[in-house]
């Protein structure tokens, strides 16, 4: 998809949400926009572009994750290579979605994780301060 097939694409989606008459309704557009979303990180598009800052795209990635888990996903990929979401923020905040899984829990995650989320917070701070 070309950038411009995104950004309609990403319009087409608002439209949906301001669509909506109901909470109900809201709340379908958003579940079904996942898969949306979950393309565009997969493919590094959008708000989950590497062409910009660092901490635009990890945030956006980090708001995903989030939002699969709030709606009760808990494991990706296909049938026979399902896997669980893992719960080592390093890996979704770096990573794409497919490696989000325990599949790819090693020890070396855990032990940065702590680490890179304060690295992670400090970037935010700096961000914030930067571009408010």
């Amino acid at each position: 998809m070309s950038s411009s097939d995104v950004k309609k694409c990403d319009e087409l989606w608002q439209a949906a949400v301001d669509g909506a008459e109901t909470d109900e309704q809201l709340s379908r557009v958003l579940r079904s926009e996942l898969c949306w979303r979950y393309w565009k990180c997969s493919n590094g598009r959008g708000e989950f572009s590497r062409l910009q800052l660092p901490y635009s795209w990890m945030s956006a990635q980090d708001e995903l994750y989030n939002d699969l888990l709030a709606n009760g996903i808990t494991h990706i990929g296909e049938a026979t290579r399902k896997r669980e979401l893992s719960e080592c923020d390093m890996l979704h905040l770096l990573r794409i979605p497919f490696k989000w899984t325990t599949l790819y829990d090693e020890d070396i995650w855990f032990t940065l994780n702590p680490y890179f989320l304060k690295l992670y917070d400090l970037i935010g701070t700096v961000h914030g301060l930067l571009f408010g």
